[in-house]
């Protein structure tokens, strides 16, 4: 069995061929350049692994490398966060969990937002429920990772980088062998139970 950091580095390396509308180039590019408008900003390390693998659950079907499913587009962040969930904190894993809904958020604040959304990302929004009522924006207001949502949200939907800046998935290790430790000593059970699934 592969170790954590080897299975996520695997999973992260595999979004170099799935394409999806919205990341064409895709998806190991999109979370590059999600990292690097992170760390242009000095985001806590939490945020920038946060940022790098904020659409990992896309990566989780292997059924289909280029294929688009409007079920997995919806769930995608839950699936993600899920998953890393077994290694990583939750200052990395709640804000992947919660940027579907930030973007909702965003859209209900302001119906000006999805006027900045590509169409595809316009299509994945309804799908994914639409902009947030005043009931639930305030819910998502009250979530503890709602200020790092919205980060990770923007450097999601942020301008594509040269590739000069935005560099490659190795880049990153370091920075989640660290949190992976760090997390494996706040949490042994859960390491564990994830070492002998």
């Amino acid at each position: 069995m592969s170790s954590p950091i080897e299975a996520i580095f695997a999973t992260i390396r595999r979004g170099g061929a799935k394409r999806l509308p919205e990341a064409p180039d895709g998806l190991l590019r999109h979370g590059l350049v999600a990292a690097a408008h992170a760390r242009a900003v000095e985001a806590s390390p939490a945020l920038i692994a946060a940022a790098l693998m904020h659409d990992i659950g896309h990566l989780l079907d292997l059924d289909d490398a280029d294929g688009f499913d409007d079920d997995r587009d919806v769930e995608h962040a839950m699936l993600g966060a899920g998953w890393l969930a077994l290694w990583l904190p939750d200052s990395v894993t709640r804000p992947i969990a919660l940027h579907v809904d930030a973007k909702r958020y965003l859209a209900g604040k302001d119906p000006a937002f999805t006027d900045t959304l590509t169409p595809m990302s316009r299509a994945s929004l309804a799908l994914q429920g639409g902009a947030h009522s005043a009931t639930q924006a305030a819910a998502f207001e009250r979530e503890a990772f709602f200020a790092d949502a919205l980060r990770v949200r923007e450097w999601d939907d942020a301008p594509d980088l040269p590739d000069a800046r935005i560099g490659s998935p190795e880049d990153y290790r370091t920075l989640i062998e660290v949190l992976i430790e760090d997390d494996k000593r706040s949490t042994p059970d859960r390491q564990q139970l994830a070492c002998r699934g």
